[in-house]
């Protein structure tokens, strides 16, 4: 509970009567600061320019304990290590997305972790900062929200990949609006969650409060925790569910396909049309597509249905939909990333979001002071800072070094939507017609291999 400690509930003098000591830390430090420059506190706390530090090793104890801890001298060390290691993760993505769209292969997914390793960097930075000013709450509370912020934007990342997994696997439910909207609702909730979770963590920092308010606002935040956990498997969970349901057995069930697996036209079952990044010939570390090796084609109506699907050496949906290669046909040939390889990348890093997110859930629970300070225990090892930098800033590194040394930009990419120009077919160059020519022969006598769209 705030407010206890050997400091005899200093914290009490600064707080307004009815509310809880220990909230409000940014109004705290202002009255510290002047409490400070007042000639009585020299009798309290004795003189010199560490009054103020001296007052904040009374009452350390009695701060309310946080995954991270507040910065101090010993933070600058680790702070500037991951300062040094998301800037260098930033520069790569921005070396992979420029390089990608020099030759017409455009990853989103790589901006926004461009973006993402760059607040990362700032957040660390800020810290560095905070802990030669500790008392700079302001300062602290921004530096956290960077930190903790920007990782609901790995576990987006990592949900999507699995989704595209499974929609490999299941390639109609693609385009199929209960599973879209199913997925689009869970997506947004936990994301509000999220926000509503860091909102609870960081008002009461902000904010004098009453008991009932700070309850409420440690309630949020470990429910907006918690969900984050769950949220960092719901990719290894699409995997899951994508091999565990057969193609072709329940899609008809959700009002997209008639029959076993297509759709009905005229009257007619037509097999389920899927295309795939044909270029995406390799997943290798130094690997580019050539400039020029990708497919401009044109969709017309009778491949309105057509599901984009990520590049393989396997064929999607199990070999029962009709498939389209861009260019660079996989199929048998051996070309295109392993799927086996494409599942462990979201594993593994889904477990490792799912340990930090875990133990940074389990330490909104306690609900202690932090202690630590004038011979009080602490309230728990999660409130000591080493943890967040193992399992949040050093697991967050092997998942960018992951990304890129898997090259999920080429594992997880699928093409553009074609532009509907007139009724024809899709359309290829003619190297992509010779390629088609040449594919169709050596594999005509194969029925179980990807069948090609003619």
């Amino acid at each position: 509970m705030l407010g206890l400690g050997n400091s005899g509930g200093i914290l009490s003098l600064v707080t307004p009567q009815g509310k809880v000591p220990g909230t409000g830390l940014s109004e705290i430090v202002k009255n510290l600061n002047s409490y400070a420059s007042d000639p009585t506190a020299s009798l309290l706390f004795g003189t010199g320019s560490n009054v103020i530090n001296d007052i904040l090793n009374l009452v350390g104890a009695e701060l309310p304990g946080q995954w991270g801890d507040y910065s101090a001298n010993s933070d600058i060390g680790p702070s500037v290590f991951f300062v040094v290691a998301f800037s260098i993760f930033t520069a790569s993505y921005i070396f992979i997305f420029t390089r990608n769209c020099m030759r017409g292969h455009i990853f989103f997914p790589t901006l926004g972790l461009i973006i993402y390793s760059l607040l990362r960097a700032i957040a660390f930075g800020l810290r560095v900062n905070w802990s030669k000013n500790p008392t700079n709450i302001d300062l602290g509370m921004t530096s956290s929200g960077l930190i903790f912020g920007p990782g609901i934007f790995i576990c987006v990342t990592n949900m999507l990949f699995g989704l595209r997994i499974f929609t490999w696997r299941h390639p109609e439910f693609n385009k199929n609006i209960v599973f879209n909207g199913a997925v689009f609702f869970v997506n947004m909730a936990i994301i509000g969650m999220f926000i509503m979770g860091l909102s609870g963590e960081g008002l009461p920092f902000a904010n004098f409060m009453t008991r009932h308010r700070y309850t409420v606002c440690q309630r949020l935040g470990s429910a907006g925790a918690v969900a984050t956990a769950l949220y960092t498997m719901m990719g290894v969970g699409l995997i899951v569910l994508g091999y565990v349901i057969k193609p072709g057995h329940i899609e008809g069930r959700l009002g997209l396909v008639c029959g076993r697996f297509g759709s009905r036209r005229n009257g007619m079952n037509t097999p389920l049309q899927t295309f795939s990044a044909g270029w995406v010939r390799s997943a290798d570390l130094f690997f580019y597509p050539a400039k020029g090796s990708q497919v401009r084609y044109t969709r017309g109506e009778s491949e309105s249905r057509a599901v984009r699907v990520i590049a393989t050496r396997k064929a999607p949906a199990g070999g029962l939909s009709t498939h389209t290669f861009g260019s660079g046909y996989q199929g048998s040939s051996g070309h295109g990333p392993r799927m086996s390889t494409n599942i462990w990348i979201v594993v593994v890093t889904s477990v490792l979001l799912c340990i930090g997110a875990s133990l940074r859930a389990a330490s909104t629970f306690p609900r202690t002071a932090r202690g630590g300070f004038n011979g009080v225990p602490t309230g728990s090892w999660m409130y000591l800072s080493w943890p967040m930098y193992v399992f949040t800033g050093a697991f967050e590194c092997i998942i960018n070094i992951i990304y890129l040394a898997g090259r999920v930009d080429l594992r997880f990419y699928i093409p553009d939507m074609p532009r509907k120009v007139g009724d024809g077919p899709i359309e290829g160059d003619s190297q992509n017609d010779v390629e088609l020519e040449s594919y169709m022969l050596q594999n005509q006598s194969k029925p179980e291999l990807v069948r090609v769209v003619e």
